[in-house]
């Protein structure tokens, strides 16, 4: 497959925004006037989801009203755990202070991690986007998603950690029932694509962003093929081709190719919680649920005009790529329909992760 991830990011769309609070049309226009507006970032400045919050904020802050001022504070420590738990149980509810987190952050919440002292069911999403993931092999068949059930050619996977990135491609595998086998403990992308490259595994996982920059020349030349991607979501949450490769196959497609059927139960909603975590939501800004209903409206009514300015739209197509951004109703719904964990839920995961991954501290 020779799509390039460089003409498909020029198709870009834009969610229709819906309500945070009450509905845009009961804010106040004055709430944040003269306020300073933090941006807590629990990573440390240059990486992705600080300049995801850098861009909103910068934005964020020309639509608030007169003399507001957004300032991104970034608060990095114990993989954005440190910056996450503080949040939560330092910052004032009074709408001044905003969170920003990527999967890293999300992930640790999903899987019930005994350090994590924060709780996404007490936050309200002001907006997110998500971030692509791109399943290929080396194996040299084509893509054919028939290979992640292969009986005849050992397919291994090569990934960082069974309780980050990795623990959604595993509980992924776990859903369809592949055999492919899991490899841990490789630095990021680059050592798994060199891994897979080299035929010391023969499949991984990158972000579009990389496999674009990086990887699309190996399909090009047809030493590797793209299996699948980890999809996204639509405005109604529901999963959904990634724009960037809409010709490629999500992991439900998968499911349905493999089965014959939709995918749907305990196994499937463990994963669209893991998934929405580390992909389908991948970059999200939270307000405290209980903060002052007139922030809520406020922040509602500056991200509906933002998201209908076409200078914000070119900026972030240009340095965040084409996933849309949702906020309102959407926002929520995704949050609802996707990353609620239940009790059920939560111990499936680990029980997996726990006895085939052999993983003992969450």
């Amino acid at each position: 497959m020779k799509t390039t991830v460089q003409t498909m990011m020029q198709a870009a769309a834009f969610a229709v925004p819906g309500i945070l609070g009450l509905g845009a049309g009961a804010a106040q226009a004055d709430f944040y006037d003269g306020e300073v507006v933090t941006v807590v970032v629990p990573f440390g400045p240059g990486g992705g989801t600080d300049a995801w919050a850098r861009i909103l904020s910068e934005y964020l802050g020309r639509e608030l009203g007169n003399d507001v001022v957004v300032q991104v504070v970034n608060k990095p420590g114990g993989g954005s755990m440190t910056g996450a738990n503080e949040y939560a149980l330092r910052t004032k509810h009074d709408g001044k202070t905003l969170f920003v987190t990527s999967g890293s952050t999300v992930t640790p919440w999903v899987l019930g991690s005994d350090l994590v002292k924060y709780d996404f069911n007490k936050l309200k999403i002001v907006a997110f986007q998500a971030t692509g993931g791109v399943v290929y092999t080396t194996q040299g068949k084509g893509n054919s998603l028939d290979l992640l059930r292969s009986t005849t050619d050992e397919m291994i996977f090569a990934d960082i950690s069974a309780t980050g990135s990795g623990a959604i491609t595993a509980i992924g595998f776990e859903v369809l029932d592949a055999t492919v086998k899991m490899l841990f403990g490789y630095g990021g992308a680059g050592e798994t694509m060199n891994s897979a490259l080299s035929g010391e595994t023969n499949m991984a996982l990158t972000s579009t962003v990389n496999f674009g920059s990086r990887f699309q020349p190996y399909v090009d030349r047809g030493d590797a093929d793209i299996l699948m991607t980890m999809g996204t979501l639509n405005d109604a949450g529901e999963l959904v081709r990634d724009p960037v490769l809409p010709d490629v196959p999500t992991v439900k497609d998968a499911y349905v190719h493999l089965n014959g059927s939709e995918p749907s139960g305990l196994e499937w909603d463990a994963f669209k919680a893991v998934h929405a975590a580390g992909y389908a939501m991948g970059k999200i800004m939270w307000i405290h649920e209980d903060a002052p209903e007139e922030a809520r409206n406020e922040l509602q009514a500056a991200f509906e005009r933002l998201l209908q300015n076409e200078e914000f739209q070119a900026t972030v197509l240009e340095k965040l790529g084409p996933y849309e951004i949702f906020t309102g109703e959407p926002a929520t719904r995704a949050f609802n329909d996707n990353l609620k964990v239940t009790d059920e839920m939560r111990n499936w995961m680990r029980n997996l992760l726990t006895e085939k991954y052999e993983v003992s501290q969450f």
